[in-house]
């Protein structure tokens, strides 16, 4: 199986050396272009997979310091919910716009 698979391969890779020659004998002006859009594309590729690659360290580095952080100052990285502050009269109408405000922000 691995010799018919070389073979395979070696007679595609054959048949495209054949196409590229050919296309530098009709076109080379074209076929330089395309080289040059090839290899500008392969450098911006490498460049865009360093940038991907430093900005995960560059999280994956704040992370670390941000929990390191929480453990020496021992606080929750989560913040615990507030209880109610108090409980309001239901009947708006009644309320001064200070204890309306407070009944509103009771509720939120």
């Amino acid at each position: 199986m691995f010799f018919v698979i070389l073979a395979v391969l070696l007679s595609v890779l054959g048949w495209v050396a054949r196409m590229v020659a050919g296309a530098v004998e009709r076109r080379p002006g074209w076929v330089l272009v395309l080289v040059v859009l090839g290899v500008a594309a392969l450098v911006g590729l490498r460049r865009r997979l360093y940038v991907v690659r430093a900005a995960r360290r560059a999280a994956a580095a704040l992370d670390e310091a941000a929990r390191e952080a929480a453990e020496e100052l021992d606080i929750d990285l989560i913040p615990r919910q507030r209880p109610a502050v108090v409980e309001v009269d239901p009947c708006y109408e009644s309320l001064t716009p200070e204890e309306f405000e407070e009944a509103i922000a009771a509720l939120c």
